[in-house]
């Protein structure tokens, strides 16, 4: 699955936790006790991959860039894959959500709206 991510009005006077964006990706049920592995690749990017012991969050971090014309906008990325629930007898439910944060300082990179895409891969034992 592809996400993309966006961060709209982007300027360098910003606080950049005030530019930093987030989304939900959706959601996932599977069998009950199930192990996934989640691996994340955002466009132009190096592959990040973790895996869930059947309980707790499965997060991914690393740099990602985002882009505006000629113009790219560093920042770091989390992915997550969150056990929202145990639905009874229907298995377990998980929850997929991102975020992109802009790195301090970057003063020559012009004001504006920047995108780029990030990649996940789910896989299950």
């Amino acid at each position: 699955m592809s996400v993309p991510v966006n961060t709209p009005n982007y300027t360098a006077l910003q606080n950049p936790t005030a530019t930093s964006t987030t989304g939900n990706i959706g959601y996932l049920q599977c069998t009950t006790g199930t192990s996934l592995t989640l691996s994340t690749t955002p466009a132009g990017g190096t592959t990040t991959t973790s895996a869930s012991l059947n309980a707790g969050d499965i997060i991914n971090t690393g740099g990602m860039n985002l882009a505006n014309g000629g113009n790219s906008l560093l920042g770091n990325y989390e992915a997550k894959l969150s056990q929202t629930a145990t639905a009874s007898s229907n298995g377990d439910v998980w929850q997929g959500e991102f975020s992109f944060t802009p790195e301090a300082g970057q003063w020559n990179v012009p004001a504006g709206s920047y995108s780029g895409t990030l990649n996940f891969t789910v896989s299950y034992n």
